[in-house]
This record gives structure tokens, sequence and C-alpha cells, in this order.
């Protein structure tokens, strides 16, 4: 691992698949459990970047896409944590609960 590892942790991946597909990039999920995303931008689809995991499940972040989630963390710090569940309209902190409504246990995807 390099010291200039950027990493997303796993409570952002939904969020951050979320903004990536908002600004032209295309995330397909890959069935390898280590490499759960192969991305790449709609303009250059030849250049492709993949996610890994490190051991704590944490999406270690490629080079090319450091940039963009960069752009992300910044992008992401008025980013309200209450929903309403599509299911009950029950308001509730998705991080907080772990993207799960408390009171229908319906799980809240945001893309």
């Amino acid at each position: 691992m390099k010291l200039s590892q950027l990493k997303i942790e796993r409570q952002l991946c939904g969020a951050f698949i979320f903004y990536l597909k908002n600004n032209g990039y295309v995330c397909l999920p890959s069935k390898n459990k280590q490499q759960p995303y192969i991305i790449y931008h709609t303009e250059t689809p030849d250049m492709t970047h993949i996610i890994e995991l490190d051991q704590f499940g944490h999406w270690k972040i490629p080079e090319l896409l450091r940039n963009v989630a960069m752009e992300f963390s910044t992008a992401s710090t008025p980013y309200t944590p209450i929903k309403k569940c599509t299911k009950c309209s029950h308001e509730f902190n998705v991080v907080t609960h772990n993207f799960y409504c408390p009171e229908c246990n319906e799980i809240y995807v945001p893309f």
C-alpha cells in the first residue's frame, strides 16, 4: 500500500457511486468480491478504473479517480443524512441506521 492511498469508507460507497453516475461515469458491478466495481467515463470508455477493497471493506480509489474523489468529498459536505423512507414515509438518519429504515426495515438506496 502506498502512503498516499486514498480510501472511501463503506458508509460512503453508495453516495460515491451516485456522485460518479451524476458526473458522467458508468459504474458496473463486478462478480469479484475484492473488486466490487468497474468504472469508466462515458467520454473515455477505454480507460477503466477498478475499485478494490482493503481488509476493512473500505474502497481503495485508483490514482486516476483521486481528483473525482476529492471533488466528491467537498461536494458532499452539505449532504444531510436524513431521508424519507419510500415504503412507510418515516424520516430517519441513513448513516446511523446503516441505510435501513428503523420502522419497516426497508433499505434506502441512494441511486
